[in-house]
């Protein structure tokens, strides 16, 4: 599995209203359960968290699709 920072690194260069298959083929695929998260933004589709590692206290990070174009992509405080 990819280093933390090279995540990290991924996920700034992400710019919304990529194509959705672009964004989920450069970042890991599981979706990880986070309890704390903020309600999602207005008017988005599926939004979803993760953490690299899975298992770790890294950074959670949330992105959202609507129609299939990343609209939101925040580093969520869940105030661990």
């Amino acid at each position: 599995m990819p280093d933390e920072k090279v995540y990290e690194k991924v996920y700034e260069q992400l710019r919304i209203g990529e194509r959705q298959s672009s964004v989920e083929d450069r970042l890991p695929a599981q979706e990880v359960p986070v309890a704390g998260v903020p309600a999602e933004p207005p008017r988005t589709g599926a939004c979803r968290c993760y953490r690299t590692p899975a298992d770790g206290r890294s950074p959670v990070y949330r992105r959202c699709f609507t129609d299939r174009r990343l609209s939101h992509k925040t580093e969520v405080d869940i105030g661990e």
